[in-house]
């Protein structure tokens, strides 16, 4: 059901149902054009209503392609398109052209070391909120991450704090099942799981995306989990709200890790990733996207374009063409900051320049 966020005036003789059914939206995301070559690295200017007066602070935007093939990921200045590599674990990753989904490259992690393998983007801005999306892949050769001495889980991406006791949010995969999940550590609701009943499989791209607001410290502490692959026969979409209070008062995370922790000492074990996003803030969950379907809720294949400047009628970006190839149709989609979206996405060719002029798209809430 479409939230009704602005109501119409009950008049004298009209009834209230009829009044609730042709009121609109009117602050929700509506699309009228896109302006600009739609392909990678190109700049785009949406135009609509209700896109919400500022837009997501982007920390992190890296599609791996600043280095080359087979040498370490680079670090500090201008090793991301956005943002800043900083650290790394055990392990350096790579640049690896094998398999991939956006360019010539992606990350080449090495789960077959001694503790970890993580690579990091650390002191961030301080924040408490955050949406987060990444391509995994795990190839047919290699074996999932394991520690067989109790840690029976690969930690895919980690958001956490100065210390571990401040909390922290992980995405990981637990061994066994297979299924993706969500924990908070360190936090009132101490390792409290979400497991989505998927399986990942080895040889496909998943992308996953993850949304926490931990800003209130309540029982409406929310998380929530994406996960869509072209590989499926229809996407799957999993949305996790914690009714609990998982942070404490005045906790705040500052760091990425991407490949969080891993160990797999008997076999081969190295995943891919691609097009690793972070946007921090009150407006972390706004974002512009072009997905594979006309309806969001269809797509498998998605991804995003980087603001360069957002307004509530204008936002301005570079589109990342992602799995995408020239030629190909895609669907834009603008999220605002509460989670809606224009669910009738507009009609873009990668390679090709949009207008304005038809018809707006009806708003749709994320369930």
């Amino acid at each position: 059901m479409i939230p009704v966020k602005k109501y119409i005036k009950v008049l004298s003789g009209i009834s209230l149902c009829l009044i609730m059914s042709v009121a609109t939206a009117i602050s929700d995301p509506v699309v009228t054009g896109v302006n600009g070559t739609v392909s990678n690295g190109q700049s785009i200017t949406v135009n609509g209503s209700g896109f919400g007066s500022t837009g997501p602070t982007v920390v992190m935007f890296d599609d791996f392609e600043k280095g080359t093939t087979g040498s370490n990921i680079m670090l500090g200045s201008n090793s991301s398109q956005i943002g800043t590599w900083t650290g790394t674990g055990d392990s350096i990753p790579k640049y690896d052209a094998t398999y991939k989904v956006s360019g010539s490259k992606a990350m080449m992690v090495n789960c077959q070391v001694s503790y970890a393998a993580s690579f990091e983007t650390n002191n961030l801005p301080s924040f408490n909120r955050a949406f987060l999306t990444y391509w995994v892949y795990m190839p047919t050769t290699s074996t999932f991450p394991t520690n067989t001495s109790g840690g029976d889980n690969w930690k895919i991406a980690w958001l956490y704090g100065s210390d571990v006791l401040t909390g922290d949010i992980m995405t990981f995969m637990r061994l066994g099942t297979g299924n993706f999940s969500m924990d908070c550590n360190g936090c009132i609701a101490d390792q409290t799981y979400v497991n989505p009943a998927f399986d990942m499989a080895k040889g496909a791209w998943y992308r996953i995306s993850t949304y926490i607001d931990a800003s209130t410290y309540s029982s409406s502490d929310t998380r929530q989990l994406w996960v869509m692959s072209p590989g499926l026969s229809k996407p799957f979409t999993q949305h996790i709200y914690s009714r609990q209070q998982l942070f404490r008062s005045g906790q705040m995370m500052n760091n990425l890790s991407m490949n969080g922790y891993c160990r797999q000492t008997n076999a081969e074990s190295k995943a891919r990733f691609d097009d690793v996003y972070l946007a921090i803030g009150p407006n972390a969950r706004a974002r512009v996207e072009i997905g594979n379907a006309s309806t969001y809720s269809a797509c498998t294949n998605m991804t995003v374009v980087t603001p360069i400047s957002w307004g509530s009628t204008s936002i301005t970006g570079t589109v990342r063409q992602g799995g995408f190839t020239s030629g190909s149709r895609g669907y834009l989609y603008v999220t605002d900051s509460n989670g809606v979206v224009n669910s009738s996405g507009w009609p873009v060719t990668f390679g090709s320049s949009s207008s304005s002029g038809a018809s707006p798209s009806a708003p749709y809430l994320l369930p």
